[in-house]
């Protein structure tokens, strides 16, 4: 990052742009919590078929207590 002696006035601009396009602010964010819900339910999705795979598995061997 560069250092600079005008850190008020950068702040300002920034300031003044997130004013000016709230409609895109908002569509950024809701994009970002859709990917993370999205994220979110692969995984958990996932892991799930992880499980009941293993479990189908251990229901075809005869048991858990090989483990």
């Amino acid at each position: 990052m560069y250092n600079v002696n005008n850190r008020k006035c950068i702040n300002e601009l920034a300031k003044n742009s997130f004013k000016a396009n709230k409609t895109r602010n908002i569509v950024a964010i809701i994009a970002i919590a859709l990917t993370t819900l999205l994220f979110t339910a692969v995984f958990t999705i996932g892991s799930i078929l992880i499980h009941s795979y293993e479990q189908s598995n251990f229901r075809q061997v005869g048991g858990m207590q090989h483990l």
